[in-house]
């Protein structure tokens, strides 16, 4: 199949930018057929565990779903049963922007995918919704919460008593990849860069810490062990950064107060106007000099 290059607005890396994409063989038929109709395969005989598949998975008479991120803590449907479980070789990771959640196009939260990899375990809960009309609504309003993850994914789920055989088959799972197909993708980045993004962020659904904080209190609602070590790293070091910033921020403002009280003093001992002195002292205090041990004895030494 030949070569396919177009030209699309592509978020990366919390950016975005303009960016030209060769696109041979599957990714061009990733591309070319509707989300709605494209099924992931876990096949162990396809050459790719990601590869998709054009042929949807045989009917069911009840609608499993399975939840690893947000769904945990807020479901946001009705379902009839929830079991605790987990998925095998695939990990979580926070490489999915969040434009319409927990961030903006100009400034993209993280969110959770699933990635391969052999021997992974990621836990989540399973949620069974019976009825058509449930199904049918349940289903719509995932796909409209989930549009950015381009692959519906069938997979099998694992619970404590049922390790060595899936306890749940054929579970409904959104996962976003890295194909061309999804333009939200943002990658992997340093654990400090990823925690200032995820500590800045903001959007329609809130800040894109209380997603992270939330999803970390379910999973060790569900037990310590679930906890993967990528959101328990990316949670201690969001707080180390809140924590900085809320400390930067407080010494700045104390600065300022000082300053402007040392102002008000020496203008009203010299009628109204400031000494010079005073402005040198008082610019200092609110400066770059905030670490300064001396700080203290300047301010003494202007009164």
């Amino acid at each position: 199949m030949a070569a396919v290059c177009i030209l699309i607005r592509f978020a990366r890396n919390g950016n975005l930018e303009w960016r030209n994409f060769e696109e041979v063989g599957s990714c061009f038929m990733r591309r070319i057929v509707p989300s709605s109709e494209r099924w992931f395969s876990t096949d162990p005989r396809r050459s790719s565990p990601c590869e998709t598949s054009l042929y949807p998975p045989p009917p069911k008479m009840v609608l499993w779903v399975f939840g690893y991120g947000s769904l945990i803590w807020r479901t946001g449907f009705e379902y009839d049963e929830r079991v605790v479980g987990y998925i095998k070789n695939y990990k979580r990771a926070y490489t999915q922007g969040s434009i319409d959640h927990r961030g903006t196009v100009e400034k993209p939260g993280r969110t959770v995918t699933l990635e391969y990899e052999e021997g992974a375990v990621t836990w989540g809960a399973a949620f069974r919704i019976s009825g058509a009309d449930e199904e049918k609504k349940t289903l719509q309003y995932l796909d409209q919460r989930e549009r950015l993850y381009d692959v519906k994914a069938y997979l099998d789920v694992y619970t404590i008593d049922s390790a060595d055989k899936p306890a749940i088959t054929g579970v409904l799972t959104y996962i976003a990849t890295s194909s061309c197909n999804n333009l939200c993708y943002l990658g992997p980045a340093p654990l400090e860069d990823m925690a200032r993004q995820i500590a800045t962020a903001h959007g329609p659904s809130g800040p894109n810490t209380d997603y992270l904080f939330n999803l970390e209190k379910a999973l060790l609602q569900i037990g310590v062990e679930c906890l993967d070590e990528v959101t328990r790293k990316l949670s201690v070091e969001v707080r180390k950064f809140q924590k900085a910033r809320s400390g930067a921020v407080e010494c700045l403002d104390e600065v300022t107060r000082i300053s402007t009280e040392v102002r008000k003093v020496h203008k009203t001992r010299n009628g109204g106007s400031l000494n010079p002195t005073l402005l040198i002292t008082s610019n200092y205090l609110g400066g770059s000099h905030l670490g300064s041990p001396r700080r203290k004895g300047l301010m003494v030494k202007s009164q």
